[in-house]
């Protein structure tokens, strides 16, 4: 079909072929509280993976499935640069 798939056709098809996807931070509606680069810039610099070890960043997309455009972009940590000298 050539269409992005949602989150629950993902999670659908992740189980059956039992894969993992990164961790999911927040499902939902956008909170107004993460509507500046600022906010979301410090959500990316508090993410951890479960061993501790400091996340790249985060993803920030849509999900309203193949009848609306796609957005997506990554508000990636500044202090995953700064650690790897980026």
């Amino acid at each position: 079909k050539q269409y992005y798939m949602n989150w629950e056709e993902i999670g659908k098809i992740v189980a059956i072929m039992n894969l993992k996807t990164v961790p999911v931070v927040y499902k939902g509606i956008m909170k107004s509280e993460w509507l500046s680069v600022d906010a979301l810039l410090e959500l990316a610099n508090n993410q951890k993976y479960d061993t501790g070890v400091l996340c790249e960043g985060i993803v920030i997309k849509n999900d309203y499935g193949f009848s609306y455009p796609r957005v997506s972009f990554k508000a990636i940590s500044n202090s995953y640069l700064l650690k790897h000298g980026l």
